[in-house]
């Protein structure tokens, strides 16, 4: 090698340390890859910090409600599966390499996969001549074993080293390895002596390789041992990538992949929102503190999940879900209920003209009413009695009076005349009053008429109902009730209708007693009157029904007539005369 070669490759070498040193360790960036708040008030932060980061990492949670930063209970901060590294192990194990030279190789390399984490990955090569692959990319977690037996079982053979094929193949593998798996980094170590003796690649073919591992950012590591020669290409190298050289021994945590890869950590914590603070939809925001270094945090923004029913106040949700459930129930009742009576009014017969004539709502009720006219309406008593008995006109006092004391001569009694006429104008002063009442009476009846005038009335109005229903009925010699369904409790189930009234109901006064709760004590009767069976409803909560329609007026009963009380059922049976 020339004087002006020894001077560039000087240059290059001096340039890339300075280019190192002067980078320096950069300041972690911590960033909140996502949050899991499917789980709330469980939460899971994932956090992301550059895996350079030295020691134990350390960090503080916060929430913020609208009034500032709340500490939260950080439960546990567990390691995420991708911050596994990728590590392609190769072992130059050609017949070059002293024995002792070898095995200590090969145990430093046993050691080295035993201290790694289970979420690392390891692919093992040999050298014999060319590079052989012992293992493809395998996980530590479930194959660390048959990765340290693939090491063990590695023995010398073959005379020829190809380092650099080796590097080559080592190097393709950590890229393909970092695109498929993705994870925190990848690094090639080189076990070897440096000897290289029949390689296809050149010393600048490998460098020139090792720049394109630079840009993958896969360092690497070798270690020298035995007689190591080389060690300056392999500088070159290490230097490129990112890597090192050690002699026989070395630390294991020197050897770390990419120095951009990231490490992912999942927090864990319980959020202390208060109920007013976590409504669904609530806007939160998460601020991590990574401690090992000075202010480094990370912020990020969830909404609060909808998840009324589940969790510490599911009881209190229900509770309300139940109050509105019935007071919307209760709603729908109420306006039930309206509807109905406003279709009641509607179906009332409207007031006549005459009725409503002279009347306001507006009306002063202290008004003073002026004295009428005879024969003139003046109230709303006055003109309803009027519109139902026209014919009823008043009569003045003075008519009323010159009626009742219009005296009556005869011939021959002068002597009595005088006298009789003083008796006659005291009694025209009674009848004054007298005859003004009956004027009035005869003017509006529904003032005049007492208990006994309606319940006369009434009676004559069920007389003439009576007799429509005897007029339609038939004639049976005797009759007799059969019980077709309802009362299970019943022994009997035929009842002779001997009695001119049988009652049916609940009570034990009844004639006939059913076991019915939908049944009234008195529901209904059935009246024998000259060999004829007329059915009554007594009033009943739920009616009475022949033949599935409602009695609201006597019925006649015939053969074969089905009659209903409440939920029991029975069948009219009547023997012709």
């Amino acid at each position: 090698m020339s004087d002006m070669d020894r001077f560039r490759s000087f240059m290059e070498r001096t340039l890339l340390v300075l280019g190192l040193l002067m980078s320096g360790p950069a300041l972690a960036q911590v960033e909140i890859s996502s949050v899991n708040n499917s789980a709330y008030p469980d939460m899971e932060a994932t956090v992301e910090i550059p895996s350079t980061s030295e020691g134990k990492p350390t960090f503080v949670i916060y929430e913020d409600y609208g009034s500032g930063p709340h500490a939260q209970n950080l439960k546990e901060v567990v390691s995420a599966r991708e911050n596994g590294s990728n590590w392609v192990v190769v072992l130059d194990a050609t017949k070059s390499v002293p024995k002792k030279a070898f095995i200590n190789s090969r145990k430093a390399a046993l050691d080295f996969v035993r201290n790694l984490p289970d979420s690392d990955r390891v692919a093992v090569y040999r050298i014999n001549g060319k590079p052989i692959q012992i293992l493809s990319m395998t996980g530590l977690s479930t194959e660390r074993a048959s990765v340290l037996k693939g090491i063990e079982d590695i023995q010398r053979t073959g005379m020829k080293t190809r380092i650099y094929d080796a590097l080559y193949v080592g190097l393709d593998h950590a890229t393909q390895a970092r695109k498929a798996y993705s994870p925190r980094g990848s690094a090639l170590i080189l076990f070897t002596d440096g000897r290289d003796e029949g390689s296809y690649l050149s010393e600048e073919d490998a460098i020139a390789i090792a720049g394109e591992a630079r840009e993958a950012k896969i360092p690497v590591y070798t270690i020298l041992n035995g007689q190591a020669k080389g060690e300056e290409r392999f500088q070159k190298i290490a230097l490129k990538t990112g890597g090192e050289v050690f002699k026989e021994k070395f630390p294991p945590g020197r050897l770390k992949p990419s120095s951009d890869s990231r490490s992912h950590f999942t927090l864990r914590y319980s959020s202390k929102a208060e109920i007013w603070n976590r409504y669904p939809g609530k806007e939160i925001k998460i601020r991590v503190e990574y401690l090992n270094e000075p202010d480094r945090f990370a912020e990020y923004i969830y909404e609060v999940p909808f998840r009324m029913f589940e969790g510490e106040y599911s009881i209190t949700a229900w509770i309300l879900l139940a109050v509105g459930l019935l007071l919307l129930i209760a709603f729908f009742i109420f306006l039930w209920i309206v509807l109905r009576r406003a279709q009641a009014r509607k179906r009332l017969p409207p007031v006549s003209e005459e009725v409503m004539e002279g009347w306001s709502a507006d009306q002063d009720k202290s008004t003073r009413l002026e004295p009428q006219a005879p024969g003139q309406i003046t109230d709303f008593t006055e003109a309803l009695a009027k519109s139902q008995n026209p014919d009823g006109m008043p009569r003045s006092v003075s008519e009323a009076v010159e009626e009742d004391s219009s005296p009556d001569y005869y011939p021959g009694e002068s002597v009595a005349a005088s006298e009789g006429q003083s008796a006659r104008m005291a009694t025209a002063a009674a009848l004054s009053s007298e005859a003004e009442a009956l004027a009035f009476q005869s003017e509006m009846p529904f003032r005049t008429r007492t208990p006994e005038t309606i319940s006369l009335e009434l009676k004559e109005k069920s007389y003439q109902v009576l007799q429509m229903a005897l007029r339609d009925a038939s004639r049976y010699e005797y009759a007799t009730l059969v019980l077709v369904g309802g009362d299970p409790y019943r022994k009997r189930n035929e009842y002779d209708l001997f009695l001119e009234e049988t009652y049916i109901g609940r009570s034990p006064m009844a004639s006939l007693v059913v076991a019915d709760k939908s049944a009234s004590m008195l529901h209904g009767k059935i009246r024998k009157i000259d060999q004829k069976y007329v059915l009554f409803d007594l009033v009943s909560d739920t009616g009475t029904y022949l033949n599935g329609k409602r009695v609201l007026r006597p019925r006649p009963l015939r053969n074969g007539d089905e009659i209903q009380i409440g939920h029991t059922r029975f069948e009219f049976r009547g023997k012709s005369v």
